[in-house]
């Protein structure tokens, strides 16, 4: 069965980084359940849990809440492999954006980014993963080395006019949030959010070869093109479930919309490929269930809310089915 993935140049580097910051690299490799040789290849591709399992380890040996802005701060636009190359040959700001944009899956297939222009004010946006829920220094990190590159590709101190965080505002907000992000920081919101002028958008791109650009971005669309026929349908409904996690248990009709198709045409399809909306929506859920039971910091009944139950009892006989041990008796041997 296929889930969607993480290219492994960012779990890499968090690796590497966290082995100068003085936590050795097979500590943290067996605290998050990776063999050497599953991170030896910065192009090979791991799945999102096991990158929740890595966030986790990390955090357990760096619980600071600035600690994911620090990794960003510290990335190379470099190490992040064909997109970073296509934002670095872009002609400006803009273009590099919309190119992230289009190829984000070959980073992360779980986030879906959108780029929004309004009234010459230009968004970078995306909505949190249900996976790292309880890890807002991941988002920090995927929002401070999107600015990091944006910064090393204009050789400027590139800062926006407004960023929004999806999680609560800390108490007190560390210093160096606004040292990094400014001072117009947004705490509580549905989604991450970078949001830049219409001049910001326009700055060149330095040493930018924009020939090669259009050539990398041709090689992005055949990578973007494996990745989608090897998911298909079944990996498009994986990631409308996803998404629709953050409104509560999403549902067959609902996902049918998004997808633009009848429900009974969606059930029908799918059961062409020998699965169905119930059994993927489980399917996500029992994966979910084990990686946020993995965190004792959430208490049992928080991973109910977290995964759509409006009822603890119903997430317990769910997840009985799907283990066939309680959630307490999950958590006590995991």
């Amino acid at each position: 069965m296929v889930f969607e993935t993480v290219l492994l140049r960012g779990p890499q580097f968090l690796i590497e980084q966290s082995a100068e910051w003085g936590i050795a690299r097979g500590q943290l490799l067996r605290e998050a359940g990776l063999r050497p040789e599953e991170v030896s290849d910065p192009d090979a591709r791991i799945p999102i849990s096991r990158y929740v399992d890595l966030w986790r380890a990390i955090i357990s040996h760096f619980p600071e809440p600035d600690v994911g802005l620090r990794f960003g701060s510290a990335f190379d636009i470099r190490r992040g492999g064909l997109v970073a190359y296509l934002l670095l040959h872009s002609p400006d700001l803009r273009t590099g954006i919309e190119r992230i944009v289009k190829f984000s899956r070959v980073l992360n297939e779980g986030v879906r980014p959108r780029f929004r222009l309004d009234s010459g004010r230009g968004s970078l946006s995306w909505v949190r993963s249900p996976f790292f829920r309880p890890y807002p220094q991941a988002v920090d990190w995927a929002l401070s080395t999107l600015l990091t590159s944006l910064r090393q590709a204009s050789s400027t101190d590139l800062k926006p006019k407004e960023v929004w965080f999806p999680y609560a505002k800390p108490r007190p907000v560390p210093a160096a949030y606004r040292e990094h992000f400014g001072s117009s920081l947004r705490f509580g919101c549905e989604e991450a959010r970078l949001v830049f002028s219409a001049e910001q958008l326009d700055l060149p791109v330095a040493d930018a070869e924009t020939e090669l650009g259009v050539y990398l971005e041709r090689h992005a669309e055949q990578v973007l093109s494996g990745l989608s026929s090897r998911t298909g349908l079944v990996g498009r409904v994986r990631c409308q479930i996803w998404e629709d996690l953050r409104g509560g248990r999403p549902r067959l009709e609902g996902t049918a919309v998004a997808l633009g198709m009848s429900a009974r045409n969606l059930q029908r399809q799918l059961g062409a490929e020998g699965t169905s909306f119930a059994g993927l929506r489980d399917e996500m859920l029992r994966h979910l269930a084990a990686s946020l039971l993995r965190d004792r910091r959430l208490a049992i009944s928080e991973v109910a809310v977290l995964l759509g139950y409006s009822e603890p009892s119903t997430f317990y006989r769910a997840f009985r089915r799907w283990k066939k041990a309680s959630p307490v008796e999950y958590r006590a041997t995991s």
